[in-house]
């Protein structure tokens, strides 16, 4: 038989009736533990929620190292269709003696650089060009226009003609004696030179050239 202690059954009466104490229903076993997580679960996903930011979802690494590339190919793209024809490259450098650089090509068709100068090496591969110390030059005969033959080369240059030319202007650069003897381009002349240095007539300081 259990004993009941009047004294706390005392206490437990007097803080009913002068509101000291409440008698508050909590619920036992599995099931009152399962509900009371459910709860929390639901106000930490509310909770989430309510933390999260508006906009798109981030992207993944991998999603966002696509995306780069696909907008990289895109700009290589559009920069290639700006990139002029040759026979337009042609035409620019038709009867520039002191040939192009790079730069004043870029700059002229809006093109870019590296992309360019890719292009400009294919031709000088297929020796439609020349390219001297980062200078292009136009090898090759383009014809002027529709219906029109194509041009004849210059004449070649008489070793004569150099010397007269050096007599009456020392000190002359290869760029110099190309215009003023209407050679086809430097290359041309520069064969007369050769064969004028060998036979001493000639000599060059730096890039003068002048007679011995």
């Amino acid at each position: 038989m259990e004993k009941i202690d009047l004294t706390a059954v005392r206490r437990l009466l007097r803080g009913l009736l002068n509101g000291s104490l409440e008698i508050v229903s909590r619920g036992k076993g599995r099931k009152a533990s399962v509900k009371a997580g459910k709860a929390n679960g639901k106000g930490r996903a509310a909770a989430k929620a309510k933390r999260r930011k508006p906009g798109r979802k981030p992207m993944s690494p991998t999603a966002r190292a696509k995306a780069q590339l696909k907008a990289k190919r895109a700009k290589i793209r559009a920069a290639r269709q700006q990139l002029p024809q040759p026979r337009q490259v042609f035409e620019f450098l038709h009867g520039k003696t002191d040939g192009a650089k790079l730069s004043v090509l870029a700059k002229h068709f809006g093109a870019r650089r590296s992309l360019l100068k890719v292009m400009l090496g294919k031709l000088v591969d297929k020796q439609d060009l020349d390219c001297a110390h980062e200078v292009y030059y136009l090898k090759r005969r383009i014809r002027k226009g529709p219906g029109v033959a194509a041009e004849r080369k210059a004449p070649p240059v008489k070793p004569a003609a150099v010397l007269d030319y050096l007599k009456d202007h020392p000190g002359a650069t290869l760029v110099q004696m190309t215009k003023k003897l209407g050679a086809e381009n430097y290359q041309k002349l520069i064969k007369v030179i050769n064969l004028l240095k060998k036979e001493d007539r000639v000599k060059v300081e730096g890039k003068a050239y002048s007679l011995t």
